[in-house]
């Protein structure tokens, strides 16, 4: 199981904010993926506070932070299960974007194209997703 994978490393001590030679930190990848599970344990382990904020807002080489990612991810490690299932495979995007969202992401950060993850999201025509970034406590900033 790959959530009880990550929480053995982390408690042998593993630095969630770590990268790969792309800039990509474990949170990045959750993200893609729309691993909420995943993301939930690495933003909760017991690491000082200064490394949730450090890598809830990394961003990769393209500027890109997990909230950029999980905004554009259309993949889903349960998009097959989902789809068979009849239900919305956009389930697990906006579960992870709310996540990320609740756990302090800054919606405002752009990336190198200069976008933000509302520009993103307006861009592909998502209004559930376009209406979460807004809402979180009004602090987005759309210019």
């Amino acid at each position: 199981d790959r959530a009880a994978i990550v929480t053995i490393l982390l408690d042998s001590g593993a630095d969630p904010s770590l990268h790969d030679k792309y800039g990509w930190t474990p949170l990045h990848y959750a993200a893609l993926f729309n691993l909420v599970d995943i993301a939930q344990i690495l933003v909760n382990c017991r690491k000082p506070v200064d490394i949730n904020a450090k890598i809830l807002n990394a961003k990769v080489f393209n500027g890109r932070t997990p909230l950029h990612l999980a905004v554009l991810s259309t993949a889903s490690s349960a998009q097959q299960f989902v789809q068979s299932d009849n239900m919305e495979p956009n389930v697990f995007r906006l579960a992870m974007v709310k996540f990320l969202m609740n756990n302090g992401a800054d919606p405002t950060l752009s990336d190198d194209f200069g976008r933000t993850p509302f520009h993103h999201a307006a861009m592909h025509l998502s209004v559930e997703l376009a209406e979460i970034l807004l809402d979180v406590d009004d602090r987005t900033d759309i210019d």
